[in-house]
């Protein structure tokens, strides 16, 4: 029996007494003899604002006794001049480029078509009298012929196959014979990996002696290296007069590629040089924002990294075209690249670079022309026109000995020690801070706009966060007709610029506080005049004061407890327990409970049962007038044989409340608030319950 009474008395008051359990001792009723419809007093038990907030380096009380939290640091950070040169530095750079078309020759071939074989395929009057006429000067009979059959080409022995991203297969037919060549046809094939027809060209009107040309387009074709051809017409005049006529006499054609370009293939690579690459690299350092315009080097060196995916290698001409030593022009780097990964470094020590030349970028880029000289393959290769060159500048050393333009906005850490308002999470869920504020102290003598952000994370007892979204504080900073002296200012965190009150309201036990100062907070507005004075710092204060001034409309507090075997017990028919509160805190809510098995599956529950109502509050939000309420919760037979059949042993418990005036008022906890509580229990039972 004495389990259930504790269990229940500790859900009724938990979200009051939770700190204050050892309070009401229920060891006194351990031999608690029930009567049917007998009502038991069982304890009665009081909490008071100072008992729950006890004063302390944090917690302060006001001389009117209102209760508020306060924390204070005079310094959390100092800066000093010599901290931001030493974080200046060149990020690493990277640039690809592909080797994009390449330039092929090609292969020229010879064809010769003879008079024997034109008059082979001619009809048999005209093939006789060309016979007869064989190494006699005749009158030229008119021919007309075909030579139908594909004759193969000669394989290249540059090329397997080739994919032709611009280019022309052109034909030179030269008339070896001595009569006009009135029409003459060639059509070129490509057999793999089916036979298909290139392209035809056509002659006419060929004079004796004279030559003609056409030329096939190939571009987007993918040329193999096994090409045929056919003659479908020849057509040859008869002669005016008589003419040397002799079988030998040819047609010759001439076959060559022009303005060939190829984007891939197999084949053997040329030597060649490649078009300039103009390339603008960014060296902005990783999570910075300088711009630099001119930087002077000490020891320095840049590390080279090059993966190239070619199957040739290639020899890197580098030039950084506004870099200087000793006044000269820095001349150009050579840098091998051979097939796969290579490294090397280039030495920039001594250097002056101007990065603010690029058009595009006037700050923090290097420019460089790369030189690609493509060496001839070995033998055949696969290759494609995206095949690329990878090319990683890494400043491995890096000492500057001046630098210009804009520094950037780097950050600097500032260390604040938490904040602990575990006592504000005893409230509850859903409250909400009325008047909390937060203040920021700094002096500053840099010649550089200087931004303190305060990183504010609230977090309650179960590790949830939520940020407190605290607005940039853009600190006062002297001109350069100023430099040596100090800006001064004080900035307020309150409820008008940052979530401050949803913070408190978690309820959060503890802010987390990570701020990080921050040079040239509104970033670059089109100057390059920062100036820092070796002399030049900045010192960071900080304080907290939160009153405990609220309000809160539906806010909870849910736990867990256990219940005991009692319920399980056959003998009950009915149980009630009563609660008289005699409120003076400026709230009043109801109380869910939920009667789970040990997996927390919820059997049944009983639900908004009114708990206390609010003490009425002045203008001020103090509680002038306490309210009393008497509440009863009742558990019948057939809700108690539920619980049993479930085996019920977890009691979880939820509050909402709101505080005065359905929380559209705000109120305060003074010191002397109280709440009293009265339990009363009532059992019905079949049978007589046994002192133990």
């Amino acid at each position: 029996m004495k389990k259930i009474l504790l269990g229940v008395s500790l859900v009724l008051s938990f979200w009051f007494v939770s700190c204050k359990k050892s309070d009401v001792d229920f060891n006194k009723y351990q031999d608690i003899t029930i009567n049917p419809e007998i009502l038991t007093p069982l304890a009665q038990a009081k909490v008071v604002a100072r008992d729950l907030l006890k004063q302390d380096s944090i917690i302060k009380y006001d001389p009117n006794g209102l209760i508020r939290l306060t924390f204070k640091q005079d310094s959390v950070f100092n800066l000093i001049a010599d901290s931001i040169l030493k974080d200046v530095s060149l990020g690493t750079s990277t640039t690809t480029f592909s080797i994009g078309e390449l330039d092929f020759a090609g292969q020229n071939q010879s064809i010769q078509v003879s008079l024997q074989e034109m008059s082979a395929n001619t009809d048999p009057a005209t093939q006789a009298a060309l016979q007869l006429s064989d190494g006699t000067n005749d009158t030229f009979p008119a021919v007309s012929s075909s030579i139908s059959a594909i004759t193969n080409l000669t394989p290249s022995t540059e090329y397997e196959s080739l994919k032709i991203s611009n280019g022309f297969i052109v034909f030179s037919v030269r008339n070896g014979l001595p009569t006009e060549l009135s029409s003459f046809s060639l059509s070129i094939y490509d057999n793999l990996p089916t036979q298909q027809l290139l392209g035809t060209i056509n002659i006419s009107s060929l004079p004796p002696g004279a030559t003609a040309k056409d030329s096939i387009n190939i571009t987007g074709k993918t040329l193999s290296n096994e090409l045929s051809y056919s003659i479908p017409s020849i057509e040859l005049s008869k002669s005016s007069n008589e003419v040397p006529i002799n079988l030998q006499d040819v047609i010759q054609i001439e076959v060559a590629f022009s303005q060939l370009k190829c984007i891939g293939g197999r084949a053997k690579l040329p030597s060649q040089t490649l078009a300039v690459n103009n390339m603008s690299l960014d060296v902005s350092a990783p999570n910075s924002d300088i711009r630099l315009k001119n930087i002077e080097l000490g020891l320095a060196n840049i590390d080279v990294k090059i993966n190239s995916s070619l199957p040739t290698a290639v020899n890197l001409k580098l030039t950084l075209t506004d870099a200087t030593q000793g006044g000269s022009p820095l001349g150009p780097q050579n840098i091998s690249a051979p097939i796969g990964n290579s490294q090397s470094q280039i030495d920039l020590s001594n250097t002056s670079i101007n990065l603010g030349s690029d058009p595009t970028q006037e700050y923090n880029v290097f420019r460089a022309d790369i030189v690609t000289e493509v060496q001839a393959s070995s033998g055949m290769v696969d290759f494609d026109s995206s095949d690329k060159i990878e090319i990683e500048f890494i400043p491995s050393t890096m000492e500057f000995s001046y630098v210009d333009g804009y520094l950037g906005q780097k950050t600097y850490d500032i260390a604040i020690e938490d904040l602990d308002v575990s006592q504000l999470a005893q409230l509850g869920n859903g409250i909400r801070m009325e008047n909390p504020r937060m203040h920021i102290y700094v002096t500053n003598s840099f010649g550089i706009p200087i931004l303190v952000e305060i990183n504010i994370t609230s977090k309650d007892e179960e590790n949830n966060t939520l940020p407190m979204n605290v607005q940039d504080m853009n600190f006062p900073y002297p001109s350069i007709a100023e430099r040596g002296t100090e800006k001064s200012a004080t900035f307020t965190i309150d409820k008008t610029n940052s979530d401050i009150v949803d913070c408190l309201g978690m309820p959060a036990t503890s802010f987390e506080i990570n701020a990080t100062a921050t040079m040239n907070p509104d970033g670059f507005i089109g100057v390059y005049e920062n100036h820092v004075e070796n002399t030049s710092g900045i010192v960071l204060g900080f304080d907290a004061d939160i009153p405990i001034t609220f309000s809160a409309n539906n806010f909870s507090f849910t736990d867990t407890v256990e219940i005991g075997e009692t319920l399980l017990d056959s003998a009950f028919q009915l149980l009630e327990l009563s609660i008289k509160t005699i409120n003076g805190f400026p709230l009043g809510g109801t109380i869910d409970l939920m009667f789970m098995d040990e997996n927390y599956v919820v059997i049944d529950s009983l639900k908004d049962v009114t708990l206390l109502q609010s003490g009425i509050c002045d203008a001020n939000g103090r509680v002038t007038q306490k309210s009393t309420y008497l509440s009863e919760v009742l558990m019948n037979e057939d809700f108690l044989k539920n619980l049993r059949n479930g085996n019920a042993n977890q009691l979880g418990i939820t509050t909402k409340f709101d505080t005065y005036n359905s929380g559209t008022q705000p109120v305060s906890i003074y010191t002397d608030t109280r709440l009293d509580v009265i339990l009363a229990f009532r059992a019905k039972a079949k049978f007589k319950l046994n002192a133990q």
